[in-house]
């Protein structure tokens, strides 16, 4: 990770990244792990740091904040909240794909 580039710019660049992507990688794979946790480690950093901008992150991909909500209050804490937000990021973008794919 560049040092000259905040943590904040990281977790945009990534998110804009999987808007783009053709293929989510499927969850057991080592890619997906690999994925959740660089996603995770930036959602937790903004958390601590800037909640607003990861809010304002999260409407740009599409992800209702009231799932967000939801999936925070209703987890039992075995991953961290950003590993709960990440999820819900990927699950949104491969439903994204799946849309794209059927109707365009």
């Amino acid at each position: 990770m560049n040092p000259n580039i905040s943590h904040q710019e990281n977790l945009e660049e990534l998110l804009m990244s999987l808007k783009f992507i053709d293929v989510i990688p499927s969850v057991n794979s080592p890619a997906f792990s690999e994925l959740l946790d660089i996603l995770a480690q930036h959602i937790d950093e903004l958390i601590l740091s800037n909640v607003n901008l990861l809010l304002a992150l999260l409407y740009r991909v599409d992800v209702d904040e009231s799932k967000v909500r939801n999936a925070l209050n209703n987890t039992d804490k075995q991953e961290t909240d950003g590993h709960i937000i990440a999820r819900l990021i990927i699950a949104r973008q491969n439903e994204k794909l799946k849309w794209r794919r059927n109707y365009l």
